[in-house]
C-alpha cells in the first residue's frame, strides 16, 4: 500500500553495498531524500544517481542526506558502483523488503504496445552487443520520499515509468525549505546558549 504525505517514515535498517550500517533512525535530526531505483543495468535510468551526487555535498551543508535503494543483489550493485562510488548510503534490496515497506510495488503486467514501440532500439541494441541483462528481481518503478527533521515524510512520488523520478524543482524547494529550518534551529540553540 502506497505511504501518503504527510506520515511517519518507515523505519529500517540495512546494510550499504560498502558495509556500512545504515538505521533510518540514526539520521534524525537530519533531512532526507530516501531514493528508490530499479537496477544499476541503464545509464540512463540513473542519470538522477548522478545528479544526486553532483548535489549532494551542496545539500548536506543544509542537513539533508541521500540513501539510494536497489533492487538487485549486492554483487551486481557493487560492480556498478565499485567503479563510480557515491558519497552517500546505496543499499542492495534483492528480497525487495524495503520496497514494501515503503508501498513500492512489482509492475506486473506489460502492454502489447510498449515492446512494439521499443523493437527498434532492442534491435539496436541487440545488434551492437549493449542489451542490458534481466533483472530477476523484477519490474519495478521509481520512488522518492522526502524526509523532513522529525523523520515525518512530507513529500512523496511513486513514478509511473522507469525514469519518472520526483521533479528536481520538487527536490530543490525541499532543500530550500530545510535550509530555512536549519537557520531557524541554529537561531533558537544560539538564543537558548545566551
Amino acid at each position: 500500500m502506497r505511504l501518503t504525505a504527510p506520515c511517519k517514515a518507515i523505519e529500517f535498517d540495512a546494510q550499504s553495498v560498502n558495509g556500512e550500517f545504515v538505521k533510518l533512525s540514526d539520521y534524525r535530526g537530519k533531512a532526507i531524500l530516501l531514493c528508490f531505483f530499479r537496477d544499476t543495468a541503464r545509464p540512463l535510468r540513473n542519470r538522477r544517481v548522478f545528479e544526486l551526487t553532483r548535489n549532494y555535498k551542496a545539500w548536506r551543508k543544509v542537513g539533508v542526506e541521500v540513501i539510494v535503494v536497489f533492487n538487485e543483489s549486492k554483487h551486481e550493485v557493487n560492480k556498478f558502483f565499485a567503479k563510480h562510488p557515491r558519497p552517500f548510503p546505496v543499499i542492495a534490496d534483492p528480497e525487495l523488503e524495503l520496497y514494501r515497506k515503503y508501498g513500492i510495488e512489482r509492475v506486473v503486467g506489460h502492454s502489447m504496445v510498449s515492446p512494439l514501440l521499443k523493437l527498434p532500439g532492442f534491435m539496436y541494441k541487440l545488434f551492437r552487443g549493449r542489451l542490458a541483462r534481466f533483472n530477476p528481481f523484477g519490474r519495478i518503478m521509481p520512488a522518492d520520499f522526502l524526509i523532513n527533521f522529525d523523520g515525518i515524510i512530507v513529500d512523496t512520488w511513486y513514478g509511473k515509468n522507469e525514469l519518472d523520478h520526483i521533479p528536481f524543482e520538487r527536490l530543490e524547494k525541499f532543500v530550500m525549505a530545510m535550509r530555512v529550518e536549519m537557520r531557524k534551529k541554529v537561531m533558537s540553540a544560539s538564543l537558548v546558549a545566551a
